[in-house]
């Protein structure tokens, strides 16, 4: 068979790939080529110009192609035609896309989702209590997104990578094919706009894994960015995503646990909506009860309470009653019996609830009669395989917490606080379990709630977190929450450190004042004492919910200031306790404060009143002239919001501050204004006609340049020398982190390109073309997401442990020439040239990754900021002291578009360390061997061994591996090895990378 390719383009590279049966990763590591590229190529199809090197890797390729590959390229070359998911896929999801009429959108979140089908980004995470819209906003948004993308709605029920593309598959009537994945794959890569894939209802933990692992693994296979994911979930509990790395680097806005939130509706929107479509007899909004006010705010309740036409005012009307007295309503408009009703549909639900939580079952009670299912459609139907569908996890909810409240009222006291005990342990990872707890308790406290108060009274539930979501679940007026239970789960959890779920509970509790009477305020200050700034966030809102005027100047005369954990809680959240005048003089008092920890806390709590307010302005003149450097940095941040007169004011005494700390944050809180512009040059102004600022530290020149390109005269950033903080600022912008006019940002790439400096030169033109080809996605740049893609691939790592840079040099050259896809810069050779190696580097190698090693304790932000700024494509930590130090350097890594790899020091080999650091952010993790231990044998290897099994993150490992041990660089224990002295000692550098990397790709294998 004729075996040879005239011109070779993306789609040849293409249909040869698929012919092999390989994923794009896979292929490109085959080859030895950059996955990234391949994929560049393969999106542009027959536009593609390979490199004649390529083609040539290509032409070897098919020549060492088996009859039965070289028979499927030229039937595949000929037929090439990858299922179209796009229309079919539009018309199934728009049919079923129907909202009720009185319903009203969710415009934030329709605006937000359509931010983020124009952004780069490919999943979005969408959570929200149960009822407040999330299934309803995905089905509006299906019918508002038919003009720029096209959206499938998939049940989370797939259980592997594999399921999930066959359904995404079949949903758009396309082949599945003998490989769901690979299908998959190439249908994606033909999709000529977004296809969003919503997965609804994932409501336990046990679901979240299933669908994260399902969505990582396809992120991972079809690389194609037009394939989207939206992810519905019910909270609580909050999410965890870190255990998926592609998911969580590919999330959109991933500072967060989640792209959007829904909530409950506002008086406002629940009052449209009840307005909208009204029955004849229906009241108006305003003269509902004020508790059937507040509860229609959740949209579920809006629609149980239209549906059932209940007779108005609702009776004790709660989240169970006002359901059960729905349900009732639905049942006898339509004619069935209700006992039987609330049988069949009780027993199916506690069934259906007891195969997704089996610790349920011994609760399960017996058929009591014929199981012939009737029931009203507005509540449940049976599907075509014999199943009971309710129509909402509430209602499925509310007929399970009935049966299960029956039968543990016939069975005592003891198998209620047993279920209760139950429910509350596996609501820690379940949204489903959490709202059956809930319901429970109020079915119970419904019909005894003498017995629940006895149970809450119980020493065995005191201070614990069952207690906790036992009082949470009784917050909407349930009976059993009796003054008496609650004194004494205050008095119980006073000076208990492990009580904390309780005292956040009682502070969320309405009845708490008259339940304490004259010791409330007693209580709180001793809950401060106990908890300190942990409980702060929720005392907060206990404040706002519960003090009036008087209750908060009373509380503010009777504390004494002199005990500091009060003092600063009351300073941080001074908005909540003072006037705008400050009558009282809280302000003045707490400026006077021994600790300057109080007195910093002033500038947090006054950022949150009207900036114009006297006492801001009193307190900021106060504040910049206060003794302790640390409590003047703090007031800068009162310049980010301070009316122009106040904030030059005192920006001059800022600006010349004995501590440059200090000004440095003057000068970060002016960039950070709405319109710092003229602010900001009258700042710039002053510094340059000052003496000192010409010895200003290199961080503070920095930002005083970083605002000069920010906000200067157009005609002064052309003319003056483009400063080193251009490249950092250039990538902010590039990485989107950063957004600045349209016109400012085609100056900064102008000036930026022209400017001589090869970072700088090479930044501008990134900045330009990216600009100019409307790419929201910066191009070339090792991000989070591209750098998690090196899991299950076979990548050396070259480490440049000299202190000699022209030695580096040659080393890097050779060993990138002989395939080593990472060079890095390592710590020897940063003391000995400084963090300019890093730039000489990157300039020798270009088309590597250049990796710094970082060493420091603390400062990793910092550290990551500067490794970027001369060239680093991946930051290399080692010794990061704290999760918040690893978390800071991260969200700089985000910010500037590369990615964090940190060292996996013995002493912290544990697989709860290694889940914290991925919650915290990082891009993969090294298991080093110390140079001093000699050989490092297999020891690294096991530990690597066990780091990818609790992760699915890249795994690095070094250990003094040559190629004279086959068996350890060609273990399956890590993704990238790193080879040090084996290479850079080598007379021949280069001989000594292809030893390895041959060692990776056979040459039966490789064929670059």
């Amino acid at each position: 068979m004729t075996s040879v390719v005239g011109r070779w383009t993306g789609r040849e590279l293409k249909v040869l790939r698929l012919a092999r049966r390989l994923s794009q990763r896979q292929y490109a590591a085959h080859l030895g080529l950059s996955d990234v590229a391949l994929s560049n190529a393969e999106r542009k199809g027959p536009e593609a110009v390979l490199r004649m090197e390529t083609q040539q890797i290509l032409d070897t390729d098919l020549e060492q192609a088996s009859e039965m590959v070289l028979e499927r390229f030229w039937l595949l070359l000929e037929e090439r035609n990858d299922p179209d998911l796009a229309a079919a896929s539009t018309a199934r999801t728009l049919s079923a896309a129907t909202s009720p009429a009185w319903h009203v959108p969710d415009e934030a979140g329709m605006a937000v989702l359509q931010d983020f089908v124009g952004s780069g980004s490919r999943v979005f995470v969408l959570n929200g209590l149960a009822g407040t819209g999330k299934s309803m906003l995905v089905r509006s948004v299906a019918t508002g997104l038919s003009a720029t993308a096209d959206v499938q709605i998939h049940p989370a029920t797939a259980a592997t990578p594999t399921d999930l593309a066959a359904d995404i598959l079949r949903y758009g009537s396309a082949p599945v094919g003998t490989d769901a994945l690979l299908t998959l794959e190439g249908a994606a890569e033909s999709l000529l706009r977004p296809l969003v894939v919503v997965v609804d209802g994932i409501n336990t933990e046990a679901t979240l894994d299933s669908v994260g692992r399902a969505v990582d693994a396809i992120l991972r296979q079809a690389a194609a960015p037009a394939l989207r994911f939206v992810l519905v979930i019910r909270t609580p509990p909050t999410p965890d995503l870190s255990a998926y790395p592609l998911l969580t680097a590919s999330m959109f806005r991933p500072s967060s646990t989640a792209s959007y939130t829904t909530s409950l509706w506002s008086p406002s929107t629940a009052a449209q909506a009840w307005e909208q479509e009204p029955r004849a007899d229906q009241p108006a909004f305003a003269d509902l009860p004020p508790q059937v006010q507040d509860l229609i705010r959740l949209p579920m309740f809006m629609s149980l309470l239209r549906e059932g036409a209940v007779d108005l005012p609702v009776h004790n009307a709660g989240p169970y009653l006002l359901i059960d007295q729905c349900v009732r309503a639905i049942v006898q408009r339509s004619a069935l019996k209700t006992d039987d009703v609330m049988r069949v549909l009780g027993d199916a639900a506690a069934a259906d609830l007891s195969t997704r939580l089996p610790q349920l079952r011994p609760w399960l009670s017996p058929a009591t009669g014929p199981n012939l299912f009737q029931a009203p459609a507005e509540l449940a139907q049976r599907t075509a395989g014999g199943r009971v569908e309710f129509s909402h996890d509430l209602v499925r909810e509310y007929f399970a917490a009935t049966n299960f409240a029956h039968v543990t009222s016939e069975r005592g006291r003891g198998q209620l606080i047993e279920m209760i005990g139950v429910l509350s342990d596996a609501a820690d990872t379940s949204a489903v379990a959490a709202g059956l707890h809930r319901f429970f308790v109020m079915a119970v406290d419904d019909g005894a709630p003498g017995t629940l108060s006895a149970v809450a009274l119980a020493p065995a539930l005191a201070g614990t977190p069952a207690m906790a979501r036992l009082l949470d679940a009784g917050s909407d007026g349930a009976r059993f929450t009796t003054p008496e239970v609650l004194r004494s789960c205050a008095r119980s959890c006073a000076g208990d450190p492990e009580a904390l779920p309780v005292v956040l509970a009682l502070l969320r509790h309405r009845s708490l004042p008259t339940a304490l009477g004259g010791s409330w305020f007693t209580w709180l200050t001793e809950v401060l004492h106990d908890h300190g700034s942990t409980i702060w966030p929720d005392l907060a809102r206990h404040v706002e919910a519960r003090f009036d005027a008087d209750s908060a100047t009373q509380f503010v005369q009777d504390r004494v200031l002199d005990t500091t954990e009060v003092a600063a809680f009351l300073a941080h959240h001074v908005s909540l306790f003072i006037t705008a005048d400050d009558r009282a003089g809280l302000v003045t008092r707490l400026l006077l404060h021994a600790d300057w920890r109080v007195r910093a806390a002033v500038a947090s709590g006054l950022s949150q009143v009207t900036a114009s307010a006297p006492a801001v302005v009193r307190g900021l003149e106060h504040l910049v002239a206060d003794r302790d450097y640390k409590v003047r940095s703090a007031s800068a941040q009162l310049l980010r919001t301070a009316p122009d007169h106040v904030a030059s004011a005192v920006l001059s005494t800022l600006l010349d501050d004995d501590v440059w700390y200090v000004r440095a944050r003057a000068l970060e809180e002016l960039s950070r204004r709405e319109d710092p512009t003229d602010l900001v040059r009258s700042a710039l102004a002053r510094c340059r006609s000052r003496e000192s600022w010409r010895r200003a530290p290199r961080y503070v020149r920095d930002l005083l340049d970083r605002l000069s390109l920010l906000c200067d005269d157009p005609a002064k950033v052309e003319q003056d020398v483009v400063p080193p903080a251009a490249v950092r600022l250039v990538r902010e912008i590039r990485t989107g982190a950063l957004s600045v006019p349209t016109a400012r940002a085609s100056l900064l790439a102008t000036v930026s390109a022209r400017s001589g400096a090869w970072l700088a030169v090479r930044e501008g033109k990134a900045l330009a073309a990216q600009h100019a080809s409307h790419d929201e996605e910066p191009q070339g740049l090792m991000t989070s997401e591209a750098f998690r893609r090196l899991r299950d691939g076979r990548h050396l790592q070259v480490a440049l442990d000299v202190s000699d840079l022209d030695l580096a040099v040659a080393v890097a050259q050779a060993a990138a020439d002989a395939g080593a896809r990472l060079i890095e810069v390592g710590d020897p050779l940063i003391k000995a040239s400084g963090v300019f190696a890093i730039e000489t580097i990157k300039r020798a190698v270009p088309d590597a990754l250049v990796v710094a090693e970082m060493m420091s304790s603390d400062w990793g932000r910092d550290q990551v900021e500067n490794a970027v700024e001369h060239g680093a494509d991946v930051v290399l930590l080692i010794g990061p002291a704290s999760r918040a130090s690893v978390a800071a350097a991260c969200a700089a890594a985000r910010r500037l578009g590369t990615s964090i790899l940190l060292d996996a020091p013995a002493e912290r080999h544990s697989a709860e360390w290694v889940r914290e650091m991925a919650r915290a952010g990082v891009d993969g993790l090294v298991v080093t061997t110390n140079i001093d231990l000699g050989p490092g044998g297999r020891e690294p290897l096991l530990r690597a061994r066990q780091i990818r099994a609790w992760t699915q993150l890249p795994v690095a490992v070094s250990g003094g591996f040559t190629a004279a041990d086959p068996s350890v660089v060609t273990s399956p224990d890590w993704d990238i090895l790193i080879a040090g002295r084996a290479v850079t000692e080598s007379a021949d550098p280069g001989r000594a990378t292809a030893a390895l990397t041959e060692l990776f790709f056979p040459p039966a294998e490789r064929t670059s």
